[in-house]
């Protein structure tokens, strides 16, 4: 069985490393992945790089802020990618995030509506569903339910700076993906974003709740690290953020007045962090930039003892599971599928911007270690976090679309 997953990157990221743990379960149950991408650089097995030209990614990005036109552009690179999936003849196309300046899904949807290729879609985010933006539940606004129209959140990723089409990205998209039939099966990776789907235009469609997984094999604790003497946080509680890149929707004012909060016993370190915003830190927090080696985000995680998580809009993150996956417990906002991950032994979840209560969490969570211990996190993340077992679930659901 030949399976092309198509993704912004490959590898690398959340979803990256998503798109190469489903390619290396299909190469163990003795298939064949293929993965293409467009973002940063790749050296995995069959992948296939469809943007070559720099200037093809900024010519879309600038088109799509004028004209609230995101997916609409890159016609060269999208049939450079026909031409592959043409070339590869695969028995399934599984699509993954289509934003990002890379792809013109009108026309590859055109193409697969030609074929009778199944197609399984996961779902990152809202994006798919929606006229414009990739989360709405920063705005509490419901349109997507019916038809986006009159947009008042153009400012929101993917960002529109002056027209609204909305209306025509909302109908376009219907019309598109639901044209499919029942070819296509909708895979949520977290049951809230399982909720939303049923109320959305891919009502009708087959829908499968499918779990990120990590690999468990980067991440677990490791010990003896020498990052707390490195970065001068010995003899404190360490309270780790994680967030690539920052923004106010990842909660990076909340983490200034937790601060406030807390006294000098405690460590704030953020990761992920950009040169100017690590200027603007106040005293007691630790600003990082973007880490890429995976082996330095583990010691992080292992050497915290909490990762807050003041996330604001979200369906499944990552780094719960890498955290837990490293032994170290989470402090979550109710925030979308990001509970999930946790359980009463693994962590708490906080209502959004409930900073008092946030802080109150941290200090109950350090008191009470033991009740959520290592023990308790690695139990809990090889029950429920190894890539090897969530993502054989994909490839049963090929066995089951390909029959």
């Amino acid at each position: 069985m030949k399976v092309l997953q198509i993704n912004s990157i490959c590898g690398q990221g959340s979803t990256g490393r998503i798109c190469t743990g489903i390619a290396d379960s299909l190469k163990n149950s003795g298939d064949i992945p293929y993965i293409a991408y467009s973002l940063g650089y790749s050296t995995y097995p069959n992948s296939i790089k469809i943007c070559h030209n720099p200037i093809d990614y900024s010519i879309h990005n600038i088109l799509s802020k004028i004209s609230d036109s995101e997916g609409l552009h890159s016609i060269s690179p999208t049939r450079f990618l026909i031409n592959q999936i043409h070339s590869i003849q695969p028995d399934i196309i599984h699509l993954h995030t289509l934003h990002g300046h890379y792809i013109n899904y009108k026309l590859l949807l055109e193409y697969i509506n030609k074929t009778d290729v199944p197609v399984v879609l996961t779902l990152h985010d809202c994006w798919n569903f929606t006229g414009h933006c990739a989360h709405f539940d920063m705005y509490d606004c419901n349109k997507w339910k019916t038809e986006c129209i009159e947009c008042k959140y153009l400012s929101a990723y993917p960002q529109s700076y002056f027209l609204d089409k909305s209306s025509r990205n909302f109908n376009l998209k219907k019309k598109l993906f639901t044209q499919l039939g029942d070819r296509l099966t909708i895979v949520p990776v977290s049951y809230w974003m399982e909720n939303l789907v049923r109320q959305s235009f891919f009502y009708q469609q087959k829908i499968k709740t499918i779990h990120n997984g990590i690999d468990l094999k980067q991440f677990y604790p490791i010990t003896n690290s020498k990052i707390k003497e490195e970065y001068g946080i010995s003899g404190k509680y360490i309270v780790l953020g994680v967030a690539m890149p920052w923004s106010k929707y990842k909660g990076l004012p909340d983490f200034f007045a937790l601060r406030k909060i807390l006294s000098e016993d405690y460590s704030i370190v953020l990761i992920g962090v950009s040169q100017e915003q690590i200027s603007q830190l106040p005293e007691g927090i630790t600003g990082i930039s973007r880490i890429d080696d995976v082996k330095k985000l583990v010691e992080f995680y292992s050497v915290a003892n909490v990762l807050v998580n003041t996330t604001y809009c979200d369906n499944y993150p990552t780094v719960n599971l890498e955290s837990i996956a490293c032994g170290t417990p989470v402090i979550t906002y109710n925030t979308g599928g990001s509970p999930e991950a946790l359980s009463e032994d693994t962590g708490l979840v906080v209502e959004q911007g409930n900073v008092n209560k946030l802080g109150e969490s941290v200090q109950y969570l350090c008191n009470h270690l033991d009740k959520f211990s290592e023990y308790n996190c690695l139990k809990r993340a090889h029950n429920y976090f190894d890539k090897d077992i969530c993502f054989k679930e994909y490839i049963d659901l090929y066995k089951t679309i390909t029959k």
